[in-house]
């Protein structure tokens, strides 16, 4: 009932840390909006950045 759990710090101090910059992530955080837009049609997003980033999210919605 008590047994120990694994420790998950054992291992991290040598797992790389991978992270997305750039265009490739702000692309991804965009079609999850336009997918969002897609299914409820008529709610309103506000999207909050760049005049660039609106800008694309208006032409990739439509």
């Amino acid at each position: 009932m008590n047994a120990a759990a694994p420790s998950l710090t054992s291992d991290a101090g040598h797992a790389p840390v991978l992270r997305e910059r750039g265009q490739r992530e702000v692309f991804c955080g965009l079609t999850g909006i336009v997918w969002l837009h897609r299914k409820m049609q008529d709610a309103f997003f506000l999207v909050v950045g760049s005049r660039t980033c609106a800008h694309l999210l208006q032409s990739a919605a439509g």
